[in-house]
């Protein structure tokens, strides 16, 4: 589900950001972000004629692929200190 939403607000928000008469359509959109979160290295040869943002929400894909949604979810809500506390006490040897 969260590479799913991720995908679906990665396409939404380059069709936002693209200029419409720049000759991208939609399809070229969906392989671009599917491409960068599977980084899969592949491209609809457009990765060099998207706009700045564009060309920065596609880094941030690639990244969340490689380290995947769920480690990330994982990391972020791990803020908090663990509830778990260990004894101390002296140990004698010998």
């Amino acid at each position: 589900m969260l590479a799913a939403g991720w995908n679906l607000i990665g396409i939404l928000l380059l069709a936002a950001v693209e200029v419409p008469g720049s000759g991208f359509n939609l399809e070229h959109m969906v392989f671009e972000q599917l491409s960068a979160f599977g980084t899969v290295g592949l491209s609809a040869d457009v990765t060099s004629a998207l706009s700045v943002a564009g060309k920065m929400w596609i880094i941030v894909t690639m990244f969340v692929g490689r380290l995947g949604p769920l480690t990330l979810a994982t990391w972020v809500k791990s803020g908090r200190r663990p509830r778990v506390k260990y004894p101390e006490g002296r140990v004698m040897i010998g």
